[in-house]
């Protein structure tokens, strides 16, 4: 592998962004002389963090019906068929200032629509004492994705405009299951904790998350 060297003065121009002028190439008998070596380290601030500017807006919008079955007990059971969400990003450029190799990029329009349906069964428990009650809930739903499964756009250097390329976001999948859990207990006295699971399983990968919340209704 040929390795070039990066000359005091060539430092100053990447770093500014200017191109190399063009230069003879210099020969020893019949070869080119190519004792070079350096690396990257040797642009100075090209190892510091750049950071980024860009403005964006995102809308979304959830709506979906649910049947309620009859069941004996205290149990709810709900079937929730269609449900359809939907999330929308604007195009918003990307650009990085005050850093050696500045990077620039377009990105597209995103638009996410999901459409499915599943069932939502909640319980709820009261105590013999009539001082607590504890209510619980399950949620099973699958949705297609029918809009955008990644967002995507273009970018280049800033000292390069003229070598862009393609930048594309993890996909979200098409298939999408998505479970919810949670459990709320509440006392009379107005305390109440609650604890929920949300997770979400497709081609484009797992998500996880937890949530618990203290809470004192007056």
């Amino acid at each position: 592998m040929l390795q070039r060297a990066i000359e005091p003065e060539d430092r100053d121009r990447i770093a500014a962004g200017r191109p190399r002028a063009k230069q003879p190439r210099k020969h020893q008998g019949e070869a080119t002389d190519y004792h070079y070596a350096a690396t990257v380290r040797d642009i100075a601030g090209l190892e510091a963090p750049g950071r980024a500017h860009f403005d964006n807006d995102a809308f979304s919008l959830h709506a979906g019906h649910a049947y309620r079955l009859p069941v004996k007990g205290e149990a709810q059971v709900r079937l929730l068929a269609p449900v359809i969400d939907y999330v929308g990003l604007n195009g918003y450029s990307i650009g990085e200032r005050a850093v050696p190799v500045a990077l620039d990029a377009e990105i597209q329009k995103y638009h996410s629509v999901r459409i499915g349906g599943g069932a939502d069964l909640r319980r709820t428990w009261t105590a013999a004492d009539s001082r607590s009650t504890t209510s619980a809930h399950a949620r099973l739903l699958y949705q297609r994705e029918v809009g955008d499964e990644a967002v995507t756009g273009v970018a280049n250097f800033a000292g390069e405009p003229e070598l862009p390329f393609d930048i594309r976001s993890q996909a979200a999948g098409k298939d999408i299951l998505s479970v919810d859990l949670g459990v709320t207990m509440k006392r009379s006295s107005g305390i109440g904790l609650s604890v929920a699971y949300s997770g979400e399983l497709s081609e484009g990968g797992m998500r996880h998350a937890a949530f618990l919340g203290v809470g004192y209704s007056f």
